[in-house]
């Protein structure tokens, strides 16, 4: 064939291109990936080694608290009325126990309760005090009886404890790629390896969102059982905020008295605070004095951990990049010290396990864990906080 001859400059495209382009691709080894760290709530639990053997899929732990002594009127009493009723656990009021009134002063005597009914036959004006009008919905303090000397023991009230159960859950990540690709060269490198990294992260990720929003189940209607684990969202159901638009600092303030009232650990006063953009905008727009960042505690984990001091405890805010879209605007505010991981299996990275006469590789990742949620009133969720 004889060759093609032309006049002038030969260019790089166009009518006086190269024919057959010899030349070299400018290809970055980096692939950029549209990746933000998706799970700050599982590094937490990793880092404070919050984690323990499970032995079996299913597992449960014992609640408890002390015996009630502060209780709410249902409906008010005049100052001659010789019944007053109260909102639940009037099994944890004893006939002789001195109830106060703290919005009047007045002490009454207790002669007979109604456990059922949760209504207290009292003696008015007990130890001098003044009988008063008792408003409904009235705090009323039990300050329990005053025993006579050389009297026997009164009967002994105690709680009982509950039994808070969970699962664990069998989470598969899979990759699979064909023998052809994988033996092709790449720009950015090894593309087996970073399609495995790809779904370790995805692994993780799932993880975060089972832990926020999981719903304890267990199927076994088939031949083989399903089970999936509880999160937070189904254990925490006293301290819920819903802001429904802006959240004020005096309501966020009188949120963490709630909140910082319980412990699992009574000598911790601190929480973490998984905070959702227009949370942590909020609480940044409240004013930097009560804000400082916690190089510590960002170097410990990762990612950065602002400090908000408050006079019922210290919360660190950290920002949760997955509550977003239907769960903006949320904050889960956690006592770190009653969470933890139960893992019956822990995350392996399972390779080549195609078959013989598969022309591809396959891998995956594979957990079989649940998770803990001990004593919901120490936790708390807010949702709708809008900015």
């Amino acid at each position: 064939m004889a060759p093609t001859t032309r006049n002038g400059m030969v260019a790089t495209k166009g009518p006086n291109g190269e024919q057959i382009s010899s030349q070299r691709i400018d290809v970055s080894t980096k692939v950029w990936a549209y990746d933000p760290p998706g799970a700050p709530a599982m590094k937490l639990l990793s880092d404070r080694s919050a984690s323990s053997k499970a032995i079996s899929y299913t597992y449960y732990h014992l609640e408890d608290e002390p015996v009630p002594y502060v209780f709410s009127s249902t409906a008010g009493a005049s100052d001659s009325a010789t019944s007053l009723t109260i909102d639940a656990n009037a099994d944890a009021v004893q006939v002789g126990d001195l109830i106060r009134v703290p919005a009047t002063g007045e002490v009454v005597e207790v002669t007979a309760v109604n456990a059922g009914t949760g209504a207290l036959t009292i003696t008015r004006g007990a130890l001098g005090t003044t009988a008063a009008s008792i408003p409904s919905s009235a705090q009323v303090l039990n300050l329990r009886a005053a025993q006579p000397e050389g009297s026997k023991a009164p009967d002994a009230l105690a709680t009982v404890k509950t039994r808070i159960d969970n699962y664990t859950q069998i989470l598969r990540t899979p990759y699979h790629m064909s023998r052809t690709l994988v033996e092709t060269q790449h720009y950015t490198g090894d593309e087996l390896a970073y399609t495995q990294r790809k779904a370790g992260e995805a692994h993780a990720r799932a993880w975060e969102e089972i832990f926020l929003h999981g719903v304890p189940s267990e199927d076994i209607s088939g031949a083989r059982p399903v089970r999936t684990t509880g999160g937070l969202d189904h254990f925490i159901q006293t301290n819920v905020l819903a802001a429904g638009g802006a959240l004020a600092e005096k309501d966020w303030i009188d949120y963490l008295r709630e909140i910082f009232r319980f412990s699992v650990n009574p000598s911790s006063k601190k929480r973490v605070l998984l905070a959702s953009g227009e949370l942590v905008a909020t609480i940044s727009g409240w004013g930097l004095e009560k804000l400082r960042h916690n190089d510590r505690a960002s170097d410990v984990h990762g990612f950065t951990v602002t400090s908000y001091v408050s006079p019922f405890g210290t919360v660190e805010i950290v920002h949760h990049p997955l509550l977003e879209g239907p769960y903006a605007g949320t904050g889960y505010l956690l006592d770190f010290d009653g969470l933890s991981k139960k893992v019956l299996h822990g995350t392996d990275l399972r390779t080549d396990i195609q078959d013989n006469d598969e022309d591809s590789r396959r891998g995956e990742y594979l957990t079989e864990q649940g998770f803990m949620v001990a004593q919901e009133k120490c936790h708390g969720l807010i949702t709708g906080v809008t900015y």
